[in-house]
């Protein structure tokens, strides 16, 4: 017959798996609690290692945003980053509130999206539908109409 764990047992392990996830990268709650679940850890054990995790700073939500907006600066709109961080269980209102104390532009971003898409050609040489092909890439990389249309302007203003 197979002996039941015990808590006694199961909390240790939880932590150290979770002390393993975060080793690599910072995680959010949300994460943690599924990556433990997934471990088949039951769900008071999972509760008192996320409580162990945030009370020693372990699980620190302003931390993860603040090196997910490092990692992602040159690469992602606003918009997909609120998306993304969201999934991982992020509440909008953190994200945009650290984004305003780091003064996050997603101007940067999108000027390197734009350069990546240009691929070094000339934007004076550029037909009607490669702009417009450009320009349908950047709204579904989440970047607004109106700062599209902003940064091309300023790209027509550099080259004269």
């Amino acid at each position: 017959m197979k002996e039941e764990p015990c808590a006694d047992n199961l909390l240790p392990k939880a932590k150290d798996a979770a002390f393993r996830l975060l080793s690599g990268r910072d995680y959010s709650e949300l994460e943690i609690r599924k990556k433990l679940e997934q471990k088949q850890f039951p769900a008071e054990i999972i509760n008192d290692t996320v409580h162990y995790l945030k009370e020693h700073r372990y699980l620190d939500e302003e931390r993860l945003i603040a090196s997910y907006l490092a990692g992602n600066r040159k690469t992602k709109s606003k918009r997909m980053i609120l998306l993304k961080l969201k999934e991982k269980g992020i509440s909008e209102g953190a994200v945009c509130r650290i984004m305003e104390e780091e003064g996050w532009q997603d101007s940067t971003a999108l000027v390197c999206a734009l350069q990546k898409k240009l691929n070094g050609k000339n934007i004076e040489d550029l037909t009607w539908e490669e702009k417009q092909k450009i320009n349908a890439y950047l709204y579904r990389k989440g970047f607004m109409i109106d700062d599209i249309r902003l940064t091309w302007l300023n790209c027509y203003q550099e080259i004269n």
